[in-house]
């Protein structure tokens, strides 16, 4: 009984010597927490640092996006059918080659009567290639047609069709869209010379007016005759025939071949030439006065194509 408070004395002793130790190692658990508190600060610094990259590494995103939509652009530009196509005039002539029997002067009458006679008028075909360089056209002028009074007629490469655009006698104008509908041919006729077919349809393109839509029927039948036929659009959409001129050319029929013109080439359209031209003491054929006024605009860019014509062959 005597000895518990001695123990009891001894036991807190033993405790006070304990905290005493205990407080003089206090500062050493210290330095570790402040390199926690360091390490702890750290880490926010270095997730600062990651968040202030997420941008930069984002941006290549950002760019790529426009330099992408740039790249495709040309290339859809130069592929497609929406495809923009270089101005050409030799590749336009070479598709208008067939129609150059059209060239001259013709007489056209029409089926239909006006009062009480049938409408006959003279007119012209004629090439012209100053106009727009570019489009080498087939050109049209007539003095009493009821129907047009001018018009012209060439190929855009770009829709891959013939292209006809017409004005009457009231000034209305229309515009046509045609392809051959019957392919060229050369075919021997009755004398043993060749004679050129073929059916070149056009449909006039959309109108913002009342005026019905018209077709036109170009129906070469020989080399010196060929029909006009027109139409006119129903409100059902279909087309009904409105009349049919018939369309004699004056003088005598040209020849097809090239092989037939030879030196009678003409220099331009390198059709049967029936006009002579000159140039620096040299004489040269045209097939009319559109390709001589071309020529006497040109000379040397017409003889210098002859020349590669020739060194082609």
């Amino acid at each position: 009984m005597n000895k518990s408070p001695f123990v009891l004395l001894i036991l807190g002793f033993t405790v006070l010597l304990a905290n005493g130790c205990s407080d003089s190692s206090a500062p050493q658990p210290t330095t570790p927490d402040a390199s926690q508190t360091d390490t702890a600060n750290a880490e926010p610094a270095t997730d600062t640092n990651s968040e202030t990259e997420t941008p930069e590494a984002e941006t290549p995103r950002r760019v790529r996006g426009p330099i992408s939509l740039s790249a495709a652009d040309p290339n859809e530009s130069n592929s497609g059918e929406n495809a923009k196509v270089e101005p050409d005039p030799d590749a336009v002539l070479d598709k208008m080659q067939p129609l150059q029997i059209m060239l001259g002067k013709w007489r056209g009458t029409t089926r239909k009567t006006f009062g009480m006679f049938k409408a006959v008028d003279q007119l012209e075909w004629l090439w012209d290639f100053q106009s727009d360089p570019n489009q080498p056209s087939l050109v049209i002028t007539s003095d009493a047609s009821p129907y047009l009074r001018s018009g012209r007629i060439t190929y855009s490469l770009q829709d891959k069709k013939f292209m006809f655009s017409t004005e009457d006698k009231d000034g209305l104008k229309r515009e046509f869209l045609g392809e051959f509908t019957q392919d060229p041919a050369d075919e021997p006729g009755d004398d043993d010379k060749l004679q050129r077919t073929y059916m070149l349809e056009f449909t006039e393109v959309e109108r913002k007016d009342t005026e019905p839509r018209w077709q036109i029927v170009f129906n070469q039948q020989e080399n010196n005759r060929y029909l006009m036929e027109l139409s006119r659009a129903r409100s059902s959409g279909r087309f009904n025939k409105l009349d049919t001129v018939g369309t004699q050319r004056d003088g005598t029929s040209f020849a097809i071949n090239l092989e037939d013109y030879k030196e009678m080439t003409c220099v331009v359209s390198q059709g049967k030439g029936t006009i002579q031209v000159s140039f620096k003491g040299k004489t040269y054929w045209v097939c009319c006065t559109g390709c001589k006024a071309a020529f006497d605009d040109e000379p040397e860019k017409w003889l210098a194509k002859m020349q590669e014509r020739a060194s082609a062959r």
